[in-house]
């Protein structure tokens, strides 16, 4: 490691690091000026020769151009939909899932029965009176 000369903390050849330091800098400058005034050259030379730009326009291309798939569906603003909204087979079985699950809230499923005289598939319940009373 550099030794402290005195008080201040002076480095030994601190001052030749600067030196060196400050070459690289001007150094690399330099080369970025360089650079950079080359580049202005390029750009100057490309102005002097007038270059046609390709535009992607044939000009063997005769009579009137083909209509777009735009142009011919004529659609106009249409909302984006969902994918299962636009395929009708699914957006329908959806909406019959939907409507039975409503269903099963509101009526009770039919249980089939297995044999004959199997009673009623829930049990017989003694507390239900089924009778109409009389006025």
């Amino acid at each position: 490691p550099p030794e402290v000369d005195d008080i201040d903390g002076d480095l030994d050849g601190g001052a030749e690091r600067d030196k060196d330091a400050d070459a690289y800098y001007e150094a690399v400058r330099a080369e970025t000026k360089a650079r950079k005034r080359a580049r202005a050259e390029e750009r100057s030379a490309a102005k002097d020769f007038d270059i046609p730009e390709d535009d992607g326009r044939d000009e063997e291309a005769e009579g009137a151009r083909a209509a777009s798939y735009k142009i011919l569906k004529n659609k106009g603003l249409v909302p984006s939909r969902n994918k299962e909204v636009r395929n009708p087979r699914v957006r329908n079985r959806r909406k019959c899932e939907k409507a039975t699950i409503k269903r099963k809230s509101q009526v009770r499923p039919l249980l089939r029965e297995t044999s004959k005289d199997g009673g009623e598939a829930s049990g017989i319940r003694k507390a239900l009176t089924t009778s109409t009373r009389l006025k």
